[in-house]
């Protein structure tokens, strides 16, 4: 998809030079060019590299630790259809550089290969990488909600998520997003041309007679209908999942005040009760002071026992980040496909081509970052997950060591 992006970025900005004297586009030819060569050429690929290797990270970890509980479960889904995502732009990022190797050499790389490649290599793995993205969507939509209704309505909904019920529905968003990519996988196919000018056969894709429309029906309802409905549930999950996570803290704060009143409170009473221990009205007076305190205190404690435990906290601090990541990170793409619909030219080929390149780029590269992340959001608030982490690289380590 990028690399067509440019090829028509270049064909459209030559036309405009030859016709038009001065272009409405915010950009120049040469500013969308460097935003595009840095990103693409530098940025995107270390980005890819690291998210791999980390949600590689991701995966091993969670399996060692058990998967035991349905935030494993679901943390771990989410890693696995991060790294599909970004193994599939890596795989994309590979075929752009043969193909600028193939230029440089002067075609001298196999023709079949570069045929293959080139112009349908990137417009194939743009719908295959949207499908494990979705798969991450719907995943996120799952640990927000599910992690919402445990903590907002807990008697009603925690005994609801099991572990198996949890594997179930993970089960289901992954057949449900693969069978709808079905329909756009099946509207085309690579067929064999012949060149009557050279007389090579040369790989032509092709579209069955409702390709267009169900790749436009495709598009709204998994692309763009998706993904706003997404934004919007996430987004209401989120502010339920913070308001817990200050009630929590507010509790906590006024729970550790109490605590500290009554032990000054009892202390007190206990020395009164000593000095004054052969008065006897005053110290029928005394014990029933220490019987309210007493009462006191077992009611702060039962206060106390229903709070948010450290556990529970440390669940929904890491819900709730990997979850406004994806809020921030996907806003672009959803920003984008607006100003795309209701500004004209903002597209390429129109007058604002160059910034529409240079921020389709920038959005792949947001993407790219939220699917890379989620690792330094897990090790920094699952306490058994950062444990875990560390004795998996001392253990790699001491075992490098020892080959050497």
């Amino acid at each position: 998809m990028s690399n067509q992006l440019l090829m028509s970025s270049n064909h459209n900005s030559t036309v405009n030079t030859n016709v038009i004297t001065s272009s409405p586009d915010f950009l120049s030819d040469f500013a969308s060019g460097l935003v595009y060569l840095v990103l693409n050429a530098l940025i995107i690929p270390f980005t890819l590299l690291l998210g791999s290797f980390t949600n590689l990270l991701n995966i091993v970890v969670y399996h060692r630790m058990g998967l035991k509980d349905t935030v494993s479960v679901a943390f771990f889904s989410l890693s696995l259809s991060d790294l599909v995502y970004l193994l599939i732009h890596l795989s994309n990022f590979i075929g752009s550089v043969v193909l600028f190797a193939n230029e440089l050499a002067g075609e001298q790389l196999t023709e079949t290969f570069v045929r293959l490649i080139n112009p349908f290599f990137p417009y194939i793995m743009m719908w295959y990488a949207s499908w494990p993205y979705d798969i991450s969507v719907l995943t996120t939509v799952f640990i927000s909600l599910q992690r919402c209704l445990c903590i907002a309505l807990p008697f009603r909904f925690k005994s609801l998520f099991t572990r198996e019920r949890t594997v179930f529905v993970i089960g289901v968003i992954y057949v449900y997003v693969t069978s709808s990519y079905t329909l756009i996988f099946t509207t085309f196919s690579l067929t064999t041309v012949v060149n009557p000018q050279t007389n090579a056969s040369v790989l032509f894709l092709s579209y069955d007679k409702d390709g267009a429309i169900k790749e436009t029906i495709f598009y709204w309802m998994n692309r763009i209908l998706l993904q706003i409905v997404a934004q919007i549930a996430i987004f209401l999950n989120v502010l339920i999942l913070a308001t817990c996570l200050a009630r929590s803290a507010k509790f906590r704060q006024d729970a550790k005040r109490n605590t500290t009143l009554d032990q000054e409170s009892t202390s007190c009473s206990t020395s009164n009760l000593n000095s004054k221990f052969s008065s006897g009205p005053r110290q029928s007076s005394t014990d029933s002071k220490s019987k309210m305190i007493t009462k006191s205190q077992k009611e702060h404690s039962a206060d106390t026992s229903s709070a948010l435990s450290g556990k529970e906290v440390q669940v929904i601090k890491s819900v709730t980040l990997v979850a406004v990541l994806f809020l921030l990170t996907n806003l672009p793409a959803n920003i984008l496909f607006c100003v795309n619909r209701f500004v004209p030219g903002f597209s390429m080929g129109g007058d604002y081509s160059n910034t529409f390149l240079a921020f389709y780029t920038l959005r792949t590269e947001i993407e790219i970052v939220n699917a890379s992340v989620n690792f330094f959001v897990y090790y920094h608030c699952n306490t058994k997950f950062r444990n875990a982490t560390r004795l998996l690289v001392g253990k790699l380590l001491r075992r490098q060591l020892e080959v050497v």
